[in-house]
């Protein structure tokens, strides 16, 4: 298929890539909702909401990056180091996914700035859910990370087309093609 899934599946009867892509997205979407906010339910502080809500928010930039960075460089606590890896490796790991399902399923997110804007209000909703439902943090460094994460997933055939390119399309397979006109 377009975006490397296959066009039709067999399982009692014959699925579109569109099916296929839905179900694949529903399963990616129930996983991270877990991953996001399950784990986390019935872990609650003796604080009050305000108070913890405050100790959720963090809103200098770089701030959660520079941290774990400095604990991958220096520390020797393993469990540091450990939630370090994840934490960095993990955010982005977890987003890009979605960069390729919202193309997939809505063909106007194919232009740039509305796949851009998407995944930036997706990410954003996130970051927010988080920090008022208390089941996480609402880090200005995610959101950052997520818009360069959509920036990011602008299909690597752009960089692979002629400068004269002509058709608005880039061979990535066989028989494969994505478009390049991102206005």
């Amino acid at each position: 298929g377009r975006h490397g899934l296959p066009c039709r599946v067999p399982i009692g009867g014959m699925m579109d890539r569109k099916t296929w892509s839905k179900i694949l997205f529903g399963i990616y979407c129930l996983v991270m909702l877990w991953l996001l906010y399950g784990q986390r339910m019935g872990q609650g502080s003796n604080m009050p909401y305000w108070q913890e809500l405050r100790g959720n928010l963090i809103l200098e930039p770089f701030d959660t990056i520079r941290r774990f960075l400095w604990v991958l460089r220096h520390s020797s606590n393993r469990g540091m180091v450990t939630h370090a890896i994840i934490n960095l490796g993990g955010n982005v790991i977890m987003f890009v996914p979605l960069g390729f399902f919202v193309p997939i399923l809505w063909n106007r997110m194919e232009k740039f700035r509305w796949h851009f804007l998407t995944m930036t209000a997706i990410i954003l909703a996130v970051e927010l859910v988080q920090l008022f439902s208390l089941l996480g943090t609402c880090d200005v460094d995610d959101l950052q990370a997520g818009r360069r994460r959509a920036y990011c997933q602008v299909p690597a055939c752009m960089q692979q087309c002629p400068p004269a390119e002509t058709t608005g399309t880039c061979e990535t397979g066989p028989g494969a093609s994505v478009r390049t006109d991102f206005q």
